[in-house]
């Protein structure tokens, strides 16, 4: 009939011009390799849809682009999964990058992170916002207590003792830079708190109760005094001069020019010492002549009219060394310049009673010391005079009793 197939030309590849026998109802006719093409995509086509997709269905694929294998659905599905979170990481996002979003559940749309992040913003902040579904707190408010605050566009939280101290400080440079009053008025108005309650008062109010709950009279020339927590009266009156009160009155308060008038009067009202001075008793002196008043004792009074008033100088000297001394004169100035030993002054007894000498160490150049030694003395040995101005006053009070001291500032042993 015609050459056998086997024996025809083999063909590389078709084009879709080829033409391929067939049978049609017992006829033999031919047929384009494009009309057979064509035919099995209508029929793939017209296969019907699948409903819904599980992991037990297949997908036909070629395999390296070669081979027409078919393949478990959920390894397209992995595949898939793997080669989206195998990108490259993000490492700054910003507001133009895309995610994927299924809007209404159904329909795949992208979303950029801006809007993303103002949805979440926005959703956040009405729950935070919306503290009605909030416990309350139980107690009053405590200044460790935290409340939310935004710094700078960032939230934070702050204590209600930060917070309390902002206020204040804030309140106090507030009022410190308002103008000043001047002058007050009825109608001026103060923040009041009663019995717990912020309120407001004017000035007329508190006149008002000033007035209700102030009582009594009040006389010229005296002070108020309180009565009880809410009365006055009158008190001690104001004595403006020295003749208008007694000395140590307490119904009557003296002023400065008072005071000094009655100053000048303390020695004509005093009551008399009536007893000998001794050394113990005190007076008042102008330190310095400057107005500072002070007290001294009447000693401190004896040694300066010894030293200045009376000076050693006048009456006998001591010359160095040790020295047996009957005394003639009244005050005796004793040298000591040398270092070879302190110089010992042996007083001897005398015969007239009540007899004063005083001994006055006007000169020490060296280490020496002047002692004086009494042959008669009553309960000590010896007097020391190791310092420049040092004195010792002694009397004869009889071969009994010997010298006594009357005043020294030196060392007696």
């Amino acid at each position: 009939m015609g050459t056998k197939i086997s024996d025809m030309t083999p063909k590389g590849s078709a084009d879709g011009t080829e033409n391929l026998a067939v049978d049609d109802s017992d006829t033999s006719k031919s047929i384009l390799v494009s009309d057979i093409k064509d035919y099995i995509i209508a029929a793939i086509e017209a296969i019907a849809s699948l409903g819904s997709v599980d992991g037990s269905d297949s997908v036909m694929m070629l395999e390296n682009g070669t081979d027409l294998k078919p393949t478990d659905i959920d390894n397209i599905a992995q595949h898939a999964i793997n080669t989206i979170w195998g990108k490259t990481k993000e490492a700054s996002p910003d507001d133009a990058d895309w995610l994927p979003l299924k809007d209404g559940g159904s329909t795949e749309k992208t979303i950029t992170l801006a809007v993303h992040a103002e949805y979440v913003r926005a959703t956040i902040e009405a729950a935070i916002l919306d503290v009605s579904d909030l416990s309350d707190g139980s107690g009053a408010l405590s200044s460790s207590d935290y409340l939310l605050v935004t710094q700078s566009g960032t939230g934070k939280r702050i204590q209600v003792s930060d917070l309390t101290t902002i206020i204040y400080a804030s309140l106090a440079a507030h009022v410190t830079a308002l103008a000043a009053a001047g002058a007050t008025a009825d109608g001026d108005v103060f923040y009041v708190l009663q019995s717990g309650v912020a309120k407001k008062i004017t000035l007329a109010n508190i006149l008002a109760h000033a007035g209700n709950v102030i009582d009594g009279s009040g006389t010229a020339a005296t002070l108020a005094q309180w009565v009880d927590t809410d009365t006055l009266q009158a008190g001690p009156s104001l004595v403006l001069a020295a003749a208008g009160f007694a000395a140590g009155s307490d119904t009557a308060l003296p002023t400065t020019s008072a005071v000094r008038g009655e100053m000048d009067e303390i020695i004509n009202d005093s009551t008399d010492i009536g007893a000998d001075i001794v050394d113990a008793d005190t007076f008042l002196i102008d330190d310095g002549g400057a107005g500072t008043q002070k007290k001294s004792t009447m000693s401190r009074l004896y040694t300066y009219t010894i030293e200045s008033i009376i000076p050693p100088e006048v009456d006998g000297t001591l010359a160095t060394g040790d020295t047996n001394l009957t005394p003639t004169k009244l005050v005796y100035n004793k040298t000591c310049p040398d270092s070879d030993g302190d110089d010992t002054i042996t007083l001897e007894d005398v015969t007239t009673l009540g007899q004063i000498v005083s001994i006055y160490l006007g000169t020490k150049a060296g280490s020496d010391d002047a002692i004086i030694a009494p042959s008669t003395g009553l309960s000590y040995n010896t007097i020391t005079l190791d310092a420049v101005g040092e004195i010792a006053t002694l009397q004869w009070q009889g071969a009994t009793i010997g010298w006594v001291i009357l005043y020294t500032n030196g060392t007696v042993a």
